[in-house]
């Protein structure tokens, strides 16, 4: 049940930062959505309802994704505008950052 709870607080906590970052649209909602989590985790109710952060879980499950993901995109629009060169100068970066996740594993 504590997943679920879990789960179902940062949820909440998203959907109001996104709501609240609508009324203002020059400020990122990324910014909205980090002041909501350092709410969450000042108040002691609402930070008893998160579970315990895991490096390996976030690495695993949200970060490698996203890198993925970005590797991806990067190579995909490079050999389209630029060519084979300067695609391997865009997935560069994108290997560095893998290579510096594994490690960490």
């Amino acid at each position: 049940m504590a997943p679920f709870t879990s789960a179902f607080v940062l949820l909440i906590t998203v959907a109001l930062a996104n709501l609240v970052a609508q009324w203002v649209p020059k400020i990122s909602k990324t910014y909205f959505a980090l002041v909501a989590g350092i709410i969450v985790a000042l108040i002691p109710s609402l930070n008893h309802l998160v579970l315990e952060f895991e490096n390996e879980t976030f690495m695993i499950f949200i970060l490698a994704p996203l890198l993925f993901f970005e590797g991806q995109v990067m190579v995909g629009a490079s050999l389209v505008f630029w060519g084979p060169r300067s695609c391997w100068l865009s997935f560069r970066p994108s290997l560095r950052r893998w290579i510096c996740t594994v490690s960490l594993l």
